[in-house]
């Protein structure tokens, strides 16, 4: 399976795809894999692409205490990094601290202030 960590799709025999540059998009519109895993803060779903028609779309599933949730992420020209995080805050419920594709920043101050 294709897991995306850190806004990179990676999987051990392919070399790894850039979220959101032209050969991600590629791949997904290549068909060749019709899931991938993304792990972000702590926060895992899997995405797979289901047929309708002529078209494919992309859904998100996530399981928390025995329920699985399913979310529409839509087509794959709007699987950006943004929407991606986007999509996983709310398949997750997870509450979004900060913009999607912005990173996190932590601050640690040492001594007293003057």
């Amino acid at each position: 399976m294709y897991h995306v960590h850190d806004n990179v799709l990676v999987n051990g025999a392919n070399a790894p795809i850039v979220v959101g540059s032209p050969e991600w998009f590629s791949w997904l519109h290549e068909g060749s894999s019709t899931s991938f895993s993304l792990h972000q803060e702590g926060l895992t779903c899997t995405f797979r692409s289901e047929r309708r028609g002529e078209s494919s779309f992309w859904y998100a599933y996530h399981r928390q205490q025995g329920k699985l949730r399913k979310v529409y992420a839509g087509p794959s020209s709007k699987l950006t990094q943004e929407h991606l995080a986007t999509v996983l805050s709310k398949v997750t419920g997870a509450v979004q601290t900060k913009p999607p594709g912005e990173p996190m920043v932590r601050l640690l101050l040492l001594g007293t202030p003057a």
